[in-house]
């Protein structure tokens, strides 16, 4: 059984725009071991949020993907969105870029992750 969590590999997105084509995202390659801390770090507008989109299959419909993505060794293009939903749920979630605003100060950061995954 291998420890890869998540392997993201020649991952690409471009969104085209009325002022042209925006490369948000170029060959990113990177992979993440289960029990592993991995930060993603990087300018506003560099493409973090975006590759967490492209990741999660929640890309804008104009979006332009290529590249593949692996999640505990499931091709995430292969599953149906029923399938992914349930992915969303239970393997991956996301935190929003303001936590201030998303989650309650009076509650462990932790405990907040974790909930919608329970």
């Amino acid at each position: 059984m291998s420890d890869v969590l998540l392997k993201v590999s020649d991952v690409s997105v471009t969104i085209p725009t009325e002022q042209g084509t925006v490369h948000a995202v170029d060959n990113a390659t990177f992979s993440i071991n289960k029990h592993e801390v991995f930060s993603l770090i990087g300018e506003s507008g560099s493409g973090k949020s975006i590759l967490g989109q492209a990741i999660m299959r929640l890309l804008p419909p104009n979006a332009i993907f290529s590249g593949k993505v692996e999640l505990e060794g499931m091709e995430i293009l292969a599953l149906s969105e029923k399938e992914m939903q349930k992915v969303r749920g239970k393997i991956v979630s996301s935190i929003a870029q303001n936590p201030y605003l998303a989650m309650n100060p009076g509650i462990r950061v932790g405990t907040q992750v974790a909930e919608p995954m329970q």
